[in-house]
């Protein structure tokens, strides 16, 4: 967020000092206290309204300012005879929009009134109509010409309130923090020379800056921009909301001296120094009067340019409010606010009103001087109404250069503020994003920059995301196995031959940024390995979902395998994963199979590894650490010392919680162990099958059971409790030793496996 600090202004009455402390910094040496409290609270509330009405009165008049240029730019050339007419009823309009707006706004300082980027495409439109009905008659032309002006405007607000009701506005969240940063200092830049425009009264770029560095043309802004550059720097060491007004005043009062020495006030009316009012007799007069004469071919002839003014209204109005909440750091809620931008467009549009939305300078404009609430709205909407209504004479009064001071101290100070953000907060990199868009703001206009940067964001996110592994994990049956307990033989024989079944975990959002780094895990397994393995084991659990590059990189992996003869597995994908790959047929192979779960999908492979074990003649392993027991101890018959103990499928072999007296061996069937969240869930922790033990770690620990376990399918087992003499010493303590080691083993080989399990995690 732009560093811009928020002065607050409050006020305390001290009795022992008796002075009016202003905290802001600057302290109003008043001394008060030969006068009566009542009198003394009467002067405090005299002196925060009139405060309150001097600031108002200024941001008042620049939204008159902006609104009567506005509407200049669309009655224009052969156009113009018609301004003077219908400007007092655009002002009415431009009220009306502004306190709407400030109503529904979600931070009720925001101003909004018309705008010159969709004021300069109605232009083009209005120029086209008054060409094509160049022999019609000037109340038809006129009232075209308003009618589109007026249905644009409610097409707008309709537009934007829908997508605030639909909760669109998140696409804003999209422009990257340097991209609007850019926007804050360009706004900025064209703010100082839009000063220097007013001042001279032309419209200033820097494609035409040359005409403002003439000796005549410089000495009509110097004097006023130099007055801005004076009251900026003043706001770096006085932090007091008084400041602007107060400089404001200063400058008038230097103004008028220098008039009253000097030349004269109605010799400076005549020069142009002073502003042009509108005719503010035809000020009550309504656009809607002369709808019925509108060609409403014509306004038809000019929809895609009406299409675009109402895109642009969105558009500006997203990022004039992206603009306003970095300025001020005001929190906003932008569906609010677009729907805002919605019903304030309407009620400006049903008065006749030019298309608008919030404005970043005149918003911030009303929260530097320190207007609460509602008051900054309130204040242009009464300026601009009382202007429309009952002439504007005391705006001859003004000079022009004042508000071109305003202006510019209001743009010197976004755009250092900006640039001071850029150097503190940003990379080589987003100083780059930032430069160019602000040099592509300025030299070629503000959306098409917004457009650029957003483009130039999404290439440098495509680059970076790329660079980031979506290999969450690598590993080989012989040291990644499902969570199933089988006999230490099938183990041993699973270390060996599982060296060939390759485990890819994928993690992230797999899109086109991730295709060549997907390429280069499927190379590196089946071209560089030098003998590509059995089987490749893809899990997609960690993976939130894929575009279509994605899912093509995995058609060419899917094509790859089916070639070489690698079986290809997938595991864990979700419902919109394979829908994916199925769109690209990545899972309509013979050479790839699905599964729900990894365990799932590893539990398959040991079964095949195994089963063509026993279908070359070997036997597979399944005997118990009992059975070694047994090698170790010719006479020892397990039958002697265990109890034999069934259970049927569904029921608990082992309950959470329960104390740990014994321990069993899985004679025949499945088994599994689950353990409950917190929110009551259980998961599959392992699964047993015969040959393995189960409940040991309870029993050594001397703790309650953690898990559950439950027969799969009807099992049987071997009971062995703690008074067993195998359990103690009792006996041969050669027995109990040899029992006890061998129970080890297998722990120690377990917990290994779940060593993995854990950095998985």
């Amino acid at each position: 967020m732009i560093p811009l600090v928020s002065a607050t202004v409050s006020y305390e009455w001290q009795p022992s000092a008796s002075r009016l402390i202003c905290h802001s910094g600057a302290y109003a040496a008043l001394s008060l206290s030969h006068i009566p409290a009542e009198r003394r609270q009467k002067a405090m509330r005299a002196v925060k309204w009139l405060y309150a009405l001097s600031c108002g009165l200024l941001v008042g008049a620049t939204a008159v300012v902006y609104s009567i240029s506005f509407f200049a730019i669309v009655f224009t050339g052969d156009l113009a005879t018609h301004a003077e007419a219908w400007v007092g009823a655009s002002l009415i309009a431009a009220g009306v929009m502004s306190i709407v707006g400030g109503l529904f706004f979600s931070w009720s300082g925001t101003i909004m009134h018309p705008q010159d980027v969709t004021a300069a495409l109605l232009s083009i439109a209005a120029a086209h109509v008054a060409a094509g009905l160049a022999g019609a008659a000037q109340a038809e032309i006129v009232g075209t010409i308003l009618s589109m002006i007026a249905v644009t405007t409610v097409a707008a607000g309709i537009a934007a309130f829908l997508l605030g009701r639909a909760r669109l506005s998140y696409v804003v969240h999209a422009i990257p923090y340097p991209v609007v940063l850019g926007f804050l200092a360009a706004t900025g830049f064209l703010l100082v020379l839009g000063a220097v425009g007013m001042a001279i009264e032309r419209t200033t770029t820097v494609w035409t800056i040359s005409e403002a560095v003439r000796a005549d043309a410089i000495m009509q802004w110097m004097p006023w921009l130099a007055a801005s550059a004076v009251i900026f720097l003043l706001s770096l060491r006085i932090r007091s909301p008084l400041l602007l007004p107060v400089s404001v005043g200063v400058t008038l009062a230097v103004f008028y001296t220098v008039v009253a020495a000097g030349p004269g006030l109605a010799q400076v009316q005549s020069s142009g120094v002073m502003l042009a009012p509108p005719d503010g007799a035809q000020g009550a007069r309504l656009a809607v009067s002369l709808y019925g004469a509108a060609n409403w071919s014509a306004i038809t002839s000019e929809l895609p340019v009406l299409m675009a003014v109402v895109g642009l209204t969105i558009v500006g109005g997203l990022l004039n409010l992206t603009g306003v909440r970095y300025a001020t750091g005001q929190s906003l809620d932008l569906d609010r606010d677009l729907r805002a931008i919605g019903a304030a467009n309407v009620a400006g549009g049903a008065a006749g009103g030019l298309v608008g939305y919030p404005v970043v300078s005149t918003s911030y404009l009303g929260w530097r001087v320190g207007l609460k609430g509602l008051g900054a709205p309130v204040a242009a909407a009464g300026t601009c109404g009382a202007v429309g209504l009952f002439g504007a004479e005391l705006l001859a009064l003004l000079p022009r250069g004042l508000f071109a001071t305003i202006i510019g101290f209001l743009g010197l100070d976004l755009l250092v503020s900006s640039l001071k953000a850029a150097q503190q907060r940003l990379s080589r990199t987003d100083r780059l994003l930032f430069t160019g868009v602000v040099t592509m703001a300025v030299t070629v206009g503000v959306l098409e920059a917004m457009a650029v940067g957003f483009i130039a964001a999404i290439v440098l996110f495509a680059r970076a995301a790329s660079q980031v592994d979506v290999l969450h994990a690598r590993h080989t049956l012989a040291t990644r196995t499902s969570r199933t307990e089988r006999p230490s033989a099938d183990m041993r024989h699973l270390a060996r031959s599982g060296q060939d079944i390759v485990i890819i975990e994928l993690q992230g959002f797999l899109f086109f940024g991730a295709c060549t780094r997907l390429r280069s895990i499927a190379d590196q397994e089946l071209v560089k390995a030098g003998r590509p393995p059995d089987g490749i084991v893809l899990d997609f659990s960690r993976v939130g979902g894929l575009d279509i590059s994605a899912a093509l990189a995995f058609a060419e992996l899917r094509s790859q395998c089916a070639t070489i003869g690698v079986d290809l597995v997938v595991a864990g994908a979700r419902t919109a994963v394979k829908a994916m790959l199925g769109a690209v047929d990545a899972q309509g192979s013979d050479a790839i199979t699905s599964y729900g779960t990894l365990d799932e999908a590893l539990f398959a492979v040991e079964e095949t590894l195994l089963s063509s074990t026993e279908r070359l003649g070997r036997p597979r392993g399944g005997t118990t650490f009992l059975d070694d027991l047994a090698d170790l101890h010719p006479g020892f018959d397990p039958l002697r010392f265990c109890e034999v103990t069934t259970a049927k499928a569904g029921t608990r072999i082992l309950c959470g919680q329960d104390d740990a007296r014994e321990l069993f061996v899985l004679i025949s069937g499945r088994a599994r162990a689950t353990l409950r969240n917190g929110s009551d869930r259980s998961h599959v922790v392992a699964r047993f099958l015969p040959g393995t033990v189960i409940g040991e770690i309870a029993l050594y620990n001397g703790t309650p059971r953690s898990a559950e376990v439950e027969a799969e399918t009807d099992c049987r087992l071997l009971r062995i409790d703690r008074q067993s003499i195998l359990w103690s010493n009792s006996g041969s303590g050669a027995l109990s030793t040899d029992f006890h080691r061998l129970l080890a083993e297998t722990l120690a080989s377990r917990l290994q496996r779940y060593m993995t399990y854990v950095t998985e995690i």
